[in-house]
């Protein structure tokens, strides 16, 4: 289970030993049972330095972050086709791109001039609520993103247009 403690809204967990990757598929597969935003960082150096595919329930945005001043890049809406148990989300980072996944289903993509070279991985849970934020964190991935496509046509689509 990945949750706050009692007097925070946020938890994360990092893969320790990543802070030299560049270019690289993150999935992971949950079960999404309350936060209000779960959130895959990707090229995260610190809380002050990273990227990340950020997904609520209705909608996913991709922010990135540079010396502590967040901004959301592209915010783009979706409709949830299938209940949150074992779910697959993904963020691919290559070059200065960044795409976010639901299963197999591409939802935001974006071009960011000035994201890190390089950075770890990490999840993250959030809701307005102390202590309410929760997942259970089955796997996470790392792959290369030269092997992207052809891991991404094995996996699930969950969304509909």
């Amino acid at each position: 289970h990945l949750s706050p403690v009692a007097s925070s809204t946020s938890a994360a967990i990092f893969l320790d030993g990543t802070y030299l990757w560049s270019d690289y598929l993150f999935r992971t597969r949950v079960d999404w049972e309350q936060a209000e935003n779960v959130s895959l960082f990707v090229r995260y150096r610190d809380n002050k330095n990273y990227s990340a595919c950020s997904f609520t329930p209705t909608a996913v945005s991709i922010q990135n972050t540079v010396n502590g001043v967040q901004q959301t890049v592209i915010r783009n809406k979706y409709n949830l086709n299938i209940s949150r148990n074992r779910v697959w989300l993904v963020a691919q980072v290559e070059g200065s791109a960044v795409h976010c996944y639901f299963g197999s289903t591409l939802l935001a993509e974006a071009d960011i001039p000035n994201i890190l070279e390089s950075g770890g991985v990490g999840v993250q849970v959030w809701d307005v609520t102390h202590n309410a934020a929760h997942i259970t964190l089955h796997e996470a991935r790392v792959a290369s993103s030269f092997d992207a496509s052809s891991i991404l046509s094995l996996m699930p689509s969950y969304v509909s247009e």
